[in-house]
């Protein structure tokens, strides 16, 4: 259950044996070979791949900086796309939302103005009944109410 990873000695091992079973299996097919000619032919693409074959330094690799996962995103909602009319059907309701939010604003607009003018209107009969009808001062001691 526990992976070991290799250290380098053991790897190098590793790719050594790899390499002498391939050895052994190009010894094989060139054994099979029937005819000169297919011995001819394996040796000329044994030679032509080895010709070609230029280990690249580790310094000039390029990785990607994102990696391309297969699927859809995980913020996506759902397991497929809305159709057209789903998404048509979603707007009309935002727009529907939209227009709620601002019959409520207007209105509780048109409430504070009438609330500040029944407060300013209070204020002023408050004013108007103590100008009619002042406040009699009573006299108990010291104190005047």
């Amino acid at each position: 259950d526990y992976v070991t990873l290799p250290t380098a000695k053991s790897y190098e091992s590793h790719v050594d044996v790899e390499l002498s079973k391939a050895i052994n299996a190009l010894i094989d097919v060139y054994r099979n070979c029937e005819t000169t000619q297919q011995r001819v032919d394996l040796v000329r693409e044994i030679t032509t791949v080895a010709e070609n074959f230029s280990p690249v330094a580790i310094d000039d690799m390029s990785f990607p900086t994102d990696i391309k996962t297969k699927g859809r995103r995980k913020q996506t909602k759902g397991s497929r796309l809305p159709s057209a009319f789903e998404l048509a059907e979603e707007k009309e309701k935002a727009k529907e939302l939209q227009k709620k939010r601002e019959e409520c604003n207007r209105a509780k607009e048109s409430v504070e103005v009438v609330l500040d003018d029944k407060k300013k209107r209070a204020k002023m009969e408050e004013y108007e009944v103590e100008m009619l009808w002042p406040a009699k001062k009573q006299r108990y001691g010291d104190a005047t109410v």
